[in-house]
C-alpha cells in the first residue's frame, strides 16, 4: 500500500571532504531517499547536483557545506547570491533579513513555475551558516541593469521591454498560493505608520475603495535588476513580493522603483549606470505602460504615493515623510 509519509532522517554524507547533515526531507510514497516526488510530479532527485524536477522541483531542508558555495554573483538590499555547484545559485539573507523570508520566497516563486512565465526552476530551502537560504537554477545571462551599463544607448529598448514584460504578466491567472496585493500593502502601510509615528489613513482609504474584479499576477519588484536577458527570452528573478493584484498598483510600484533606483543617494551601488540612460528607461517604461493598459495618470499618481508609503516600511527612504504628496491621495 502506498502511504504518504514524512521521513525524519539524519544522514551523514561526505561531499568534497565536508560533512553534510540532511535534517529534514518530505518524501511521498515511501520511495528511496534520492528519488522522491510531490503529488502530480514525476520522480526527481532530492539531493545532488540538480535539485529540481519538471514542475519546480523537490522541497528539502538540508545543511549546506561551505565547499558547495562558490563566487558571489550579486548583492541586493536583503541578500547575497552565490554560485552553488555547477548549475545552481544560493541566495543567502543578510543578518537583518528575517529567517522566514526564504520560505516565503521559495513558496511564491514555486507558485509561478509552470504558469508560462520564464522563471528559474526552484530547488528548495537549505540551511547555510545557520541561515535559511533558497536554492534555484542558475541562469547564465546578464541582468538588464548590467546590459544598460555596458550599452547605455539601449535605454529606450529596455524601457519598452520592461513594460512588455509587465503587460504579459497581466494575462496570467495567478496562483491562489500568492497573497493579495491589497493585503500586502495594508500591512506595510500600517507598519510604516508605526515606524514613523505618522497617520496614513488616507492611503488605507485608497485600498478600501479599490475595485478588483480580476486580479492578475504581479511580480511586486519588477525593475532592471530583476530581469535577466537570457538568449531564449527575459527571465524574472526575486519573487518574494509576488502577489495577486491590480495592474495599476503594480505599474505604480515599478514607476516608483525606477525613480528610486535612479537616485544616486538611494542606490549608490548603481554608480556605474549612466544616469541619463536610466532616466530614458524610466520615462519610456511609464509612457508605454500607461498607453498599453490605458491607465489614468491621476489614478497612477495616487497609487505611486500609496506604494511610496508602503515602501517606507522597508526603511529605505532618506527623508520619507518629505516625499509624500498628500494631495495625490485625495479620493474623487
Amino acid at each position: 500500500m502506498r502511504v504518504v509519509a514524512v521521513l525524519v532522517v539524519l544522514v551523514v554524507l561526505v561531499v568534497s571532504g565536508a560533512l553534510v547533515s540532511l535534517v529534514w526531507l518530505a518524501c511521498p510514497d515511501g520511495e528511496a531517499l534520492t528519488s522522491c516526488r510531490l503529488p502530480g510530479e514525476s520522480p526527481t532527485v532530492c539531493w545532488g547536483q540538480r535539485q529540481w524536477g519538471p514542475n519546480g522541483g523537490s522541497r528539502y531542508l538540508a545543511s549546506v557545506p561551505e565547499s558547495l558555495c562558490g563566487a558571489e554573483i550579486g548583492r541586493g538590499m536583503r541578500s547575497t547570491v552565490y554560485e552553488w555547484g555547477p548549475d545552481s545559485v544560493i541566495k543567502v539573507p543578510l543578518a537583518d533579513t528575517p529567517d522566514a523570508w526564504a520560505d516565503f520566497e521559495f513558496r511564491y516563486a514555486s507558485a509561478v513555475v509552470g504558469s508560462g512565465v520564464r522563471v528559474p526552476a526552484q530547488g528548495g530551502v537549505v540551511v547555510h551558516n545557520g541561515r535559511r537560504c533558497t536554492v534555484a537554477e542558475r541562469i547564465v545571462a546578464p541582468s538588464m541593469i548590467d546590459a544598460l551599463i555596458d550599452e547605455p544607448g539601449r535605454g529606450e529598448e529596455f524601457g519598452r521591454l520592461l513594460a512588455e514584460i509587465q503587460i504579459s504578466l497581466c494575462s496570467v491567472v495567478p496562483s491562489i498560493e500568492l497573497p493579495r496585493q491589497i493585503d500586502r500593502l495594508s500591512v506595510r502601510i500600517r507598519a510604516a505608520a508605526h515606524r514613523y509615528g505618522a497617520v496614513f489613513d488616507d492611503a488605507l482609504d485608497v485600498l478600501a475603495a479599490a475595485e478588483a474584479p480580476t486580479l492578475v499576477l504581479c511580480h511586486g519588484d519588477l525593475h532592471p535588476r530583476n530581469v535577466l536577458l537570457a538568449a531564449e527570452g527575459p527571465v524574472l528573478i526575486d519573487w518574494f513580493d509576488a502577489c495577486r493584484g491590480l495592474p495599476i498598483a503594480e505599474a505604480a510600484r515599478s514607476v516608483l522603483l525606477l525613480e528610486q533606483l535612479g537616485s544616486a543617494a538611494l542606490s549608490p551601488s548603481l554608480g556605474r549606470v549612466d544616469r541619463e540612460a536610466f532616466l530614458v528607461v524610466s520615462a519610456v517604461y511609464r509612457e508605454s505602460i500607461v498607453k498599453a493598459l490605458d491607465l489614468d495618470e491621476d489614478a497612477l499618481r495616487t497609487w505611486i504615493v500609496v506604494q511610496r508609503i508602503a515602501r517606507m516600511a522597508e526603511g529605505l527612504e532618506l527623508d520619507p515623510l518629505a516625499t509624500i504628496d498628500r494631495d495625490a491621495l485625495r479620493l474623487s
